[in-house]
C-alpha cells in the first residue's frame, strides 16, 4: 500500500530547519573547541549550514522568500531569548540544573552580538551576494560558495570581536578559526546542498504538475 503525504511541504521543512539551527547557534557557541590547532566555536557548525540553507532557499524560492525567512527567524530567537531572560530574572528557582542561569547570562552577549552580525550579513551581504553572482553563474556550486566567503568573513569577524571581547579570548586566533573551519566546511557540503536544490525543484514540478492535473 503506498503511502501519501498530502500535507508535505518541503519549504516549510527547510524554513524550520533554518530556524531551529539559527536559534540553537548563540547557546552552542558558549563552548569553543579545538580542531587542529584552531580554536572553533561549536556554534560554527550550526552557523554554516544556515547559511547554507539561507542559499537553498534564495536559490530556489526566490530572494523575497529569503529575506522573510531572515527576518522571521530573527523574530524567533529574540522572543525566544526574551522569555528565557524574562523568566531567569524575575521567577525564583526552587530547583535549577547548576550553571544554568550563568548559562543564559553568557548567551545574551552572544545572542546580541549575534543578531547584529547576522542580519547584517545574511540580509544584507549574503542574499544581495547570491543573487549578484547567480546572474552571472548558472553553477549553484559557485554562486553558493562565492557568497558564502564573502558574507561568512563579515559575519564572523564582527561576531567574534562583540561576542568575545574582553573575556581573555585570543580574537585573531578564534576568527582564524571560526572563518578557515566555515570555509572548509562550506565547500565539503556544498554537494549536499546542490542535491537538495534539485530535489526541491523535482518537489516543486510534481506539485505544480499534479496541481494542473486536478484542474484540468
Amino acid at each position: 500500500m503506498q503511502m501519501k503525504f498530502k500535507h508535505f511541504n518541503a519549504r516549510e521543512i527547510i524554513i524550520s530547519a533554518y530556524t531551529t539551527l539559527f536559534v540553537l547557534s548563540p547557546i552552542l557557541s558558549n563552548r569553543i573547541t579545538d580542531i587542529f590547532g584552531l580554536k572553533v566555536l561549536v556554534g560554527a557548525i550550526t552557523m554554516t549550514f544556515v547559511f547554507g540553507l539561507l542559499d537553498v532557499i534564495n536559490n530556489t524560492y526566490g530572494e523575497d522568500q529569503a529575506k522573510q525567512t531572515v527576518i522571521t527567524a530573527t523574530a524567533v530567537r529574540m522572543i525566544s531569548w526574551l522569555l528565557i531572560s524574562f523568566a531567569v530574572a524575575t521567577l525564583p528557582a526552587w530547583k535549577e540544573t547548576p550553571g544554568f542561569s550563568t548559562l543564559v547570562v553568557e548567551s545574551l552577549r552572544i545572542f546580541v552580538s549575534g543578531e547584529a552580525s547576522f542580519l547584517l550579513s545574511q540580509y544584507f551581504v549574503d542574499i544581495p551576494v547570491f543573487n549578484f553572482f547567480k546572474k552571472r553563474f548558472n553553477s549553484f556550486w559557485i554562486r553558493y560558495n562565492l557568497s558564502n566567503m564573502v558574507s561568512n568573513t563579515l559575519q564572523t569577524a564582527l561576531f567574534v570581536f562583540f561576542g568575545f571581547v574582553g573575556k581573555g579570548v585570543p580574537l585573531l586566533n578564534l576568527m582564524a578559526g571560526q572563518l578557515l573551519f566555515r570555509v572548509c566546511i562550506s565547500f565539503a557540503t556544498t554537494p549536499i546542498f546542490g542535491l537538495l536544490v534539485t530535489l526541491l525543484k523535482k518537489a516543486d514540478k510534481s506539485k505544480s504538475s499534479g496541481s494542473k492535473r486536478q484542474i484540468n
